[in-house]
């Protein structure tokens, strides 16, 4: 395999998104490093192997303007929490989410060790929640950036695939 043969391989597979694909900047850098190590003749099978399942794994949980519609499942991703919501209503170039309710498994107990100014939870990341439709939830606005090919803005609100909310206890 070499580069060419790998964009091709992700185009054919997503036609209708590969423009907004070639935004993400996991594809840039992935795209330039094997162009670089390509140009050295030191481009292994492996190099594509990984450099595929990177991308693959972004467009796995990355949203664009041709793969998102009204009613799916989303996640806010606010600093280091998230919030699940539903797409409400989609333009050329914005997407309107409301916040669901997220009700976490009551099961769940946090796991605390002492350290530093405070605790730290080690389980953190094993929250379960159950989600409903919530139509007085918190309205989100996104618009879609060409520069970070992503809705939203790093250091800022974005938005994935999938609903997903989480507390981060250690923060």
């Amino acid at each position: 395999m070499n580069k060419a043969e790998l964009e091709q391989k992700i185009a054919n597979k997503f036609p209708k998104q590969i423009e907004y694909i070639r935004q993400y900047p996991i594809y840039v850098d992935r795209m330039d490093y094997l162009g670089r190590l390509e140009s050295r003749g030191e481009a292994k099978e492996y190099n594509y192997r990984y450099s595929e399942e990177d991308i693959m794994s972004a467009i796995s949980i990355r949203l664009n303007p041709a793969n998102i519609k009204v009613g799916d499942g989303v996640s806010v991703k606010l600093y280091t929490d998230r919030h699940a919501g539903t797409v409400i209503k989609v333009t050329r170039c914005k997407v309107v989410v409301q916040r669901d309710k997220a009700t976490l498994d009551p099961n769940f107990k946090p796991e605390w060790i002492a350290g530093g100014f405070a605790g730290h939870c080690t389980n953190q990341h094993k929250q379960t929640y159950t989600y409903e439709r919530d139509p007085n939830g918190e309205i989100y606005e996104f618009r879609w950036s060409n520069k970070y090919g992503q809705y939203g803005t790093p250091g800022n609100l974005t938005l994935h695939k999938g609903r997903r909310e989480f507390y981060d206890y250690n923060f």
